[in-house]
């Protein structure tokens, strides 16, 4: 594998790019993204040809996310993804993450639209004794 990648600021805005090759067989992929502040959160936008979210096959997708602190332990992070591969399937979510510092609580809510609608929901309860 070979793999190149850069970042630079404009105007308070973070670009970026990576690009990589597999090499048995041989197969590229790249991504190119915008990022920066929105009030107290941060938001990213994002494209390109890769596996995305990793578990999905290889094909183009372009996907957005903006995370919001609530304080200090919460935080609520929206978030969007098209995948473009064929019918277009765009997936909407919503976490809101709780943190303590014996525990941490997440609640995410999905939406996948497209010819193969699916709603999820999951509850994540994680302790530290």
């Amino acid at each position: 594998m070979l793999g190149l990648s850069g970042s630079g600021t404009v105007a308070g805005v973070v670009v970026y790019g990576e690009g990589w090759a597999l090499f048995d067989p041989f197969e590229a992929r790249y991504a190119l993204g915008l990022s920066g502040s929105l009030g107290e959160g941060l938001w990213t936008l994002e494209g390109g040809y890769a596996s995305f979210p990793s578990l999905l096959p290889l094909g183009p997708f372009l996907a957005g996310q903006w995370t919001l602190p609530l304080g200090e332990e919460a935080l609520w992070n929206l978030s969007t993804y098209l995948l473009l591969d064929g019918p277009v399937r765009p997936v909407l979510s919503a976490r809101y993450a709780q943190s303590r510092p014996d525990a941490e609580l997440s609640l995410t809510l999905s939406l996948q639209l497209g010819p193969a609608p699916a709603l999820g929901f999951s509850l994540g309860v994680r302790a530290f004794p």
